[in-house]
């Protein structure tokens, strides 16, 4: 009885030797006789009962296959081979954990023994991903994963304060700022860049801008991890006080719009000064908060029209005061 392993058209001599995933139909004496057969693997009965035999090899091993031929009550002599299964591994250098965001190298596509294929899927570099190793039709190996480590984002956040900000809700020149880090994981650099060419290395700086306009603060820390981490906002700086007088009053004591004064914000202390149109004085007034004027000139009634005002007030952040002065109307 000839036994031989054939795949395809070739004939194949036993033993065999086949690679994981390989399809082999093993075939004894020729199809025309009529017996039946009993094919075992490694002691196991399988299906086929007639003189060829079919099995896709899956797992490596060297596997014992026998064949037993019956014809009427008579049985044959049982033949045996033996049938290698091999397989290689592809073997690669792990790839240490990178930053979120950082620059992945392409995966080589032949590994370190020698075996080649594709990879898939795509290379990710914002989260931890595991690849799968295909090897190229015919290299007789199996897949092989390979994880690559991303190590999480951190997004980082600060808080500004100040005088002005915490009275007036804003931020003003020469008022000094304090910026605090929120975040608490462990740092090894940190680098303030204030927007306006001033930078600092400590955890929680101070600074003062000495001109009006919107800054981008940007932060970045390096953490133990070895990553760096940016974080930007933008900052606006206000002179931080804001005036704003009426241009009439109704000192009719109805109670709405009897007094002419200035509305301020971010002022410590002002005067106001009222002239007529001739500029004399009628009525003057210093303080932190002020009364206004009543449209009395000494106990009595003024006339209707046209006064001026002058305003010497003090903003907390400057070292002079400033002064305004304009037109207003009285009406009765």
């Amino acid at each position: 009885m000839l036994f031989s392993a054939i795949q395809a058209t070739a004939q194949i001599t036993m033993p065999d030797i086949v690679c994981v995933g390989t399809t082999r139909i093993y075939t004894v004496n020729d199809a025309t006789v009529p017996s039946t057969y009993t094919w075992k693997i490694n002691g196991v009965i399988q299906s086929a009962t007639t003189n060829s035999f079919s099995i896709t090899w899956t797992i490596p091993d060297t596997y014992t296959i026998t064949v037993q031929e019956h014809f009427g009550v008579c049985d044959g002599e049982i033949q045996s081979g033996e049938v290698h299964v091999i397989s290689s591994t592809p073997v690669f250098d792990p790839v240490l954990a990178i930053c979120s965001g950082a620059t992945l190298t392409a995966l080589p596509t032949t590994s370190l023994n020698g075996i080649k294929g594709t990879w898939s899927p795509a290379l990710n570099n914002t989260e931890t991903t595991t690849y799968t190793f295909t090897p190229t039709v015919g290299e007789c190996a199996t897949t092989s994963l390979l994880t690559i480590p991303v190590k999480p984002n951190i997004t980082l956040a600060f808080d500004a304060s100040s005088l002005a900000f915490t009275n007036y809700g804003r931020y003003a020149v020469n008022d000094e700022i304090k910026f605090n880090i929120l975040n608490t994981e462990e740092t090894i650099i940190v680098l303030w860049d204030f927007g306006d060419g001033s930078t600092s290395s400590e955890m929680q700086p101070s600074h003062t801008y000495t001109e009006l306009g919107i800054y981008r603060v940007t932060l970045t820390m390096v953490l133990v991890d070895g990553c760096s981490y940016p974080y930007t906002k933008d900052i606006e700086i206000t002179k931080g006080y804001t005036i704003i007088t009426p241009n009439g009053f109704t000192p009719n004591g109805d109670g709405v719009n009897d007094y002419f004064k200035p509305e301020s914000i971010g002022v410590v202390s002002s005067t106001l000064l009222v002239y007529d149109t001739w500029g004399s004085l009628v009525y003057s007034e210093t303080g932190a908060i002020l009364k206004g004027w009543d449209g009395l000139i000494r106990n009595s009634e003024a006339e209707n029209g046209n006064y001026i005002y002058k305003i010497i007030a003090q903003p907390f952040n400057a070292s002079v005061p400033v002064e305004f002065k304009g037109p207003f109307t009285l009406i009765k």
